[in-house]
């Protein structure tokens, strides 16, 4: 017999659990949602920052953020005060994962403004 529950952690947030029963033993594990769709995209990074979505646009588990191969200049990501001398470098071909609920979370800039990148988040 499943039965679903509600857990609460730490900060305070509900988390949906499940029971199934295995050989006779109960056993809780966490209820999975998968995200709907992907959101991907390509873009030149600015001499501004600029959030990888003007707008606030959900996702489930976080984005990646690739630089392109072919970039001339490396990208460089963080908040909304990112800059070259403050941000993540990303180097032509390098990728980094960032566990965040909003698109536009994730900021983006290069020094000259030809540095490419793309990003997949879901």
């Amino acid at each position: 017999m499943a039965d679903n529950y509600k857990v609460i952690d730490a900060t305070n947030a509900a988390i949906d659990m499940r029971s199934t029963e295995v050989n006779t033993v109960q056993v809780p594990h966490y209820i999975v949602e998968l995200a709907s769709a992907p959101i991907m995209g390509r873009d030149a990074a600015g001499v501004a920052a600029a959030a990888l979505s003007a707008t606030p646009t959900s996702i489930k588990y976080g984005v990646t953020v690739r630089c392109m191969a072919a970039s001339p200049e490396e990208v460089y990501i963080g908040d909304a005060t990112v800059t070259t001398l403050t941000g993540y470098p990303l180097y032509p071909g390098n990728s980094v994962f960032l566990a965040v609920s909003d698109l536009n979370a994730c900021y983006i800039i290069s020094a000259s403004g030809t540095g490419t990148f793309a990003f997949l988040g879901s």
